[in-house]
């Protein structure tokens, strides 16, 4: 499976633009979560990641979306890879946007359940401070 970067939530089209650029620039595939995807696990969305005709784009208005969160799901990366991509973020622009990577202990969540794992973590950081 080719490395890919998966958009969960909503996504502004220069924020796509971005997110999709500094994907294909470390040979990764980036590509827009519907809100109906959001239902199936990380491991699904993970083996979803190269099905033909998912392109990146912003998210419907209305698309069904319950809350803000958004985040990149990094999906099927190595290590090497992994590090190439948060530079491209980075140098695109990409930031204060939540990273998560598939593991072998989120696979079975949902999406919207990763989703909301890597809000409450931002709002255990920012009360850190």
């Amino acid at each position: 499976m080719s490395p890919a970067v998966l958009l969960l939530g909503s996504f502004t089209v220069p924020e796509t633009l971005a997110v999709s650029a500094a994907a294909e620039s470390c040979g990764a595939k980036a590509r827009t979560v519907s809100a109906e995807e959001e239902q199936l696990s990380v491991g699904e969305l993970a083996a979803r990641a190269d099905l033909p005709g998912a392109a990146p784009g912003p998210a419907s208005p209305g698309g069904g979306r319950r809350s803000g969160a958004r985040a990149l799901l990094l999906a099927n990366v190595q290590s090497e890879t992994l590090d190439a991509l948060l530079a491209a973020f980075r140098a695109r622009g990409v930031t204060g946007i939540p990273k998560a990577v598939v593991t072998k202990h989120n696979r079975a969540w949902t999406a919207k359940r990763l989703l909301a794992e890597l809000e409450k973590e931002q709002l255990a950081f920012r009360n850190k401070r």
